[in-house]
């Protein structure tokens, strides 16, 4: 028995309610399992590995915006790491 592959969909709000759930086109790239939103609540962002070929997951961005925390398996052991936004080419509210 084979589990259903997980995808991420998306329901538009109305006049009359919500549309039928879409597929997200990015959908499949990406970890689909635990998309999370920026601490203003006006970013999705989906877990994808950082910086390395390691499993990574749980991306979690601080209060600021500026830094992003994440769990990888790089050394064997679940650890957490912080990495600043701008060493991934990235910044606040992108």
């Amino acid at each position: 028995h084979r589990r259903p592959q997980r995808r991420f969909r998306f329901r538009i709000r109305n006049d009359t309610g919500w549309d039928e759930p879409v597929i997200a086109p990015f959908s499949g790239r990406f970890g689909d399992r635990a998309p999370r939103f920026s601490p203003d609540g006006r970013w999705l962002y989906l877990p994808a590995p950082v910086n390395s070929d390691e499993y990574e997951y749980g991306p979690t961005l601080s209060p600021d915006g500026r830094s992003l925390y994440f769990t990888s398996h790089r050394r064997g052991n679940a650890d957490v790491y912080r990495i600043p936004l701008d060493a991934l080419g990235l910044s606040a509210g992108r």
